[in-house]
């Protein structure tokens, strides 16, 4: 059975720390109450990429979309954008490397999505990470940095992505607390470049059995490849899902 996920933004400070403790924040709104925060355990310190050191690069950065499941381990990533594709492959490699522990909310272990944005610097070997609380905030952020970027805007692919492949999420007949009737769920994920949806997250549902159903169905869709300027890229989207009551 899947279980869906929850959006997180937050930003961890300066200087990477062993064992740091990322904050919980949701686009400048406070927490909520009964949710804990997860924690990245660095078992490695990203480090400056040595063949970078040839082609007189002194910085650069990577930002890596990720989600961190309920047992705490690495689900899956996306590199968002970079400067150079090795500032990209050692972001990565640090992300499997580090151990996690999972938030939870009212003590119940929880699947989150989060993003983290790596700073190399050659002076000193320094590495340092920090948040984005908005995808506008992202692209606004990347405009004037010469940046690979791997992730896009809905609004700069060159077609709308089309569902090529689709499965009927099946009605769950009961819910949390009681029978369900009608419902919605509506689900933010990223489509990767051949089209398959990838980390999922619940945007609002009705009931939480709806957004388990509609998960398991929204993984087996696929879509028409997201392009921009005729090169395939990721693009992060929204599918609604409703469910009609049950005769």
């Amino acid at each position: 059975m899947v279980r869906p996920v929850r959006l997180v933004t937050w930003s961890c400070g300066a200087a990477l720390a062993a064992a740091a403790l990322v904050p919980w924040l949701r686009a400048g709104d406070p927490p909520r109450v009964g949710e804990q925060t997860f924690r990245i355990i660095q078992t490695v310190t990203p480090e400056f990429p040595r063949n970078v050191d040839t082609m007189s690069l002194t910085e650069g950065e990577a930002r890596v979309i990720f989600t961190i499941d309920a047992d705490g381990k690495l689900d899956d990533f996306l590199v968002a954008h970079y400067t150079h594709a090795s500032f990209a492959e050692e972001a990565v490699r640090a992300l499997q490397a580090w151990r996690y522990e999972p938030a939870r909310q009212y003590g119940e272990p929880i699947g989150v999505r989060a993003s983290m944005v790596f700073h190399f610097e050659a002076k000193g070997q320094v590495v340092s990470v920090m948040g984005i609380d908005t995808m506008n905030a992202l692209f606004a952020a990347v405009g004037s940095k010469l940046l690979v970027r791997r992730v896009v805007d809905a609004t700069e692919v060159d077609q709308a992505p089309v569902a090529i492949k689709t499965v009927m999420p099946r009605h769950p007949g009961r819910g949390e607390r009681n029978d369900l009737s009608a419902g919605r769920v509506v689900v933010d994920f990223y489509l990767d470049e051949e089209g398959r949806p990838r980390m999922p997250v619940i945007l609002s549902s009705d009931d939480a059995a709806f957004s388990v159903a509609a998960v398991d169905a929204l993984l087996r869709w696929r879509y028409s490849p997201p392009t921009r300027r005729g090169e395939r890229v990721s693009v992060r989207v929204q599918q609604a899902f409703e469910f009609a009551p049950l005769r």
